[in-house]
């Protein structure tokens, strides 16, 4: 949600943990072993949002860090989409593998 855990809003959220990388590749083999085959998606991002280029980088960083000893590696390729296009193609086409987007508020509640 849009408020931090452990607020008035959400008191019994639990707090959130670093990334644990060998709980990252446990998740990556367990993808890969759901998905045979696969080895290459897709990342969309807005362009115009240095911010939002900046961030996907560091996400397929991440991603070749933890895959780099794999046997099968994951290519993740970053897909920069107007907004208008990546909004359509994540809230009516559906058509995405995965997808960053801003969510703004009207107002600051």
């Amino acid at each position: 949600g849009p408020f931090p855990p452990a607020t008035w809003v959400s008191p019994k959220a639990p707090t959130p943990t670093p990334a644990d990388p060998d709980r990252a590749l446990a998740a990556f083999r367990t993808f890969r072993s759901d998905r045979k085959g696969t080895s290459t998606i897709g990342l969309a991002y807005p362009t115009g949002d240095p911010q939002a280029k900046a961030a996907c980088e560091k996400i397929k960083g991440q991603i070749d860090a933890i895959t780099a000893n794999e046997p099968e590696k994951l290519t993740v390729t970053l897909e920069p989409q107007s907004p208008r296009d990546l909004l359509r193609r994540v809230e009516t086409e559906h058509a995405y593998d995965l997808a960053y987007l801003p969510f703004d508020y009207p107002d600051d509640w």
